[in-house]
This record gives structure tokens, C-alpha cells and sequence, in this order.
């Protein structure tokens, strides 16, 4: 019997609306953690065939078709290893914020979303109708059970997960970045494992959409709510993990950077993809001579590459010499 479960963290940046980019993304970053890393699955962040977050482009009328394509290529592009993979379920008047289970040619399983924050930044009620079963898989003589994001926050789902014979939770994200964020979704993560004895997985996104960014850090829990795998922040790439002889097996985890490099890194990352997601050849900045305006200017260089930054100064009669000179 294969006792040894090896599961690739795929920590993508996905664009808002581009299902057929997003899908060679998935196709790609599949096939190297099957022929790489020799994983038995992958999983891919929520709603990773669409971005996240979608709202109101779900309700056009030509996107069901482009996600069932979508789906199609999946089953026709990736062979030898299990897809988790999220995307908008359409499913007669309703939507479901859900996660596919795809393996060779087939979908092997489902899971719909339950619960559905709206707060903050937040608007998922609005959209999607909650699910209400569990989904447990088996994957290389493993039990594994999905959830996705909010879920994981609520106490319920895993517990399902659990009741319905789980041996390791795999958690799809679309998770933002806040100070802060990466401590407390280690706090909820550390408990919702050790509560139910359930290892868990947890695979997000990076990369900036409008006013959001998303840090990646994907991680992987013990079932006794010890951190064992961690992936950088900010960094697209896919991650292994190993869960053997029914628990997860310490690899790689490197310190998390401090609060303000964080941050620093969360600024540079929201301003390229926010140009670059719009075709913008680049930005124009004016220089005062102050810190406010040479710290943007750092950051869009950094973001960007210099020979995509315009610098300007605008001194009038009652700008210092000084100013003029920092500028």
C-alpha cells in the first residue's frame, strides 16, 4: 500500500476574467508539479480559474461557457495527477463558489463553498448560493477532505470534513493581505487543526487585483496544530508537501520577512499588476523633495523597472533650493 501522499502547493497569480490565461497557468504550473515534483495532487488557490474577486463579471452571459471550456481543457491537458482546482459553479439559477476534483479525464469530486463572508472587502452573498455537504476524496490511499477560504474561519466545515472520514483537509484561498494577516491565519489554522486531529493544507493566491493584494504564504499543519510547510510571500511557485503514514512530514519554511518589508513587498506587487493588468506603458510621478513622493517613486521603480518611470518637478517661486535639489 502507498502510504506516502505528495501534495503541490500551487501558488499562482491569476488575473480577474482571463479564463483561457488563467487555465494555461493551471496546465502548466499541473504538469510540473506532476513531472518536478512526482505529486499525486495539486491544488490551485479558489475561484483560480476566474481570479478572484469576479463579482459582477459572473453575471455575463458568455462566461459559463468559457468555464465549461475551461474545465474541458483541464481534463484533456493533465494526465497522472489529481486537480483541485476553484471556479464559479453554475448550476441552473444559482452560482456556487466552488472547487472541481479532476483526475485523467474525469471529475472525481466537488465541494460548493459554505460559508460566504460578506464583510470588509467582501461581497460573496451577494453572488454565490452556500453549499452544504462535505467532499472527502481518495487520493494515494488518503482521505482528503476540501473546503475553501471562509470555511476554514468557522468552525463547522472541517468538523464535517472530519465526521465524513478525513485524514488530511486540503483549504482553497483568495486570501488578502493585512498586517498582520499571516499571524492570524496561523492562530486559526493551529486551532482548527488540533481540534479536529486533521492536518490541513492551505494553498493561496498572490499577486494585486484593483484595490486588493494577495500574499501567497500557503502553509501546511500537523493534526496536532504545529506548522510544518510553509511557502515565501508574495512568490508564485508550487511547494511540496508530504503526508506520510498519516501525518504531515516538516519541509521547508523560511522566516517570514518583518512587518515592514511585508509591506513594502504588498506596495510593489499591488502597483505592477495593477499597471500592467491595465496596459499602462508606465507611471508618471511628481517629485517634491519630500519622502511621500520618493517613496512612491522607489516603488514604482522597483515594481516596474526604472525605464518604466517618468519623474517630473514642478518648483515654483516659494520652492526652497533644497527641495529643488532632493527632487
Amino acid at each position: 500500500m502507498n502510504t506516502t501522499l505528495t501534495i503541490a502547493m500551487a501558488q499562482l497569480n491569476l488575473w480577474v476574467g482571463d479564463v483561457a490565461g488563467n487555465v494555461d497557468k493551471i496546465v502548466t504550473c499541473a504538469l510540473e508539479a506532476r513531472d518536478t515534483l512526482s505529486a499525486d495532487m495539486v491544488v490551485f488557490p479558489e475561484m483560480a480559474m476566474l481570479g478572484y474577486p469576479p463579482d459582477d463579471l459572473l453575471l455575463r452571459l458568455g462566461l459559463p461557457a468559457e468555464i465549461e471550456k475551461g474545465l474541458n481543457r483541464l481534463k484533456q491537458e493533465v494526465q497522472g495527477i489529481t486537480l483541485v482546482v476553484g471556479y464559479p459553479e453554475y448550476a441552473g439559477e444559482f452560482i456556487y463558489n466552488s472547487a472541481v476534483v479532476i483526475r485523467d479525464d474525469k471529475m472525481v469530486g466537488n465541494y460548493r463553498k459554505q460559508c460566504l463572508p460578506n464583510y470588509g472587502v467582501f461581497d460573496e452573498r451577494r453572488h454565490y448560493k452556500p453549499g452544504d455537504s462535505p467532499c472527502v476524496i481518495d487520493v494515494a490511499d488518503t482521505r482528503v477532505g476540501v473546503t475553501i477560504c471562509e470555511d476554514i474561519w468557522q468552525e463547522g466545515p472541517a468538523a464535517q470534513a472530519k465526521a465524513a472520514g478525513a485524514q488530511l483537509l486540503v483549504n482553497l484561498n483568495a486570501s488578502p493581505f493585512h498586517r498582520q494577516k499571516v499571524e492570524e491565519r496561523r492562530a486559526v489554522l493551529a486551532s482548527r487543526a488540533s481540534e479536529n486531529q486533521l492536518a490541513i493544507v492551505y494553498v493561496n493566491c498572490v499577486g494585486g487585483q484593483d484595490e486588493l493584494v494577495f500574499d501567497g504564504a500557503s502553509m501546511a499543519y500537523s493534526s496536532d496544530g504545529c506548522l510544518q510547510v510553509c511557502a515565501p510571500s508574495f512568490e508564485s511557485g508550487v511547494f511540496p508537501v508530504h503526508f506520510k503514514d498519516g501525518e504531515l512530514q516538516p519541509g521547508d519554511c523560511p522566516e517570514p520577512a518583518s512587518e515592514e518589508a511585508m509591506v513594502y513587498t504588498a506596495l510593489v506587487q499591488a502597483t505592477r499588476d495593477y499597471v500592467n493588468r491595465n496596459g499602462f506603458p508606465g507611471v508618471l510621478i511628481g517629485l517634491s523633495g519630500g519622502i511621500d513622493s520618493a517613496l512612491t517613486l522607489a516603488i514604482a521603480a522597483d515594481a516596474l523597472g526604472p525605464e518604466r518611470v517618468w519623474a517630473v518637478a514642478m518648483p515654483s517661486r516659494y520652492t526652497a533650493d533644497m527641495s529643488n535639489e532632493d527632487a
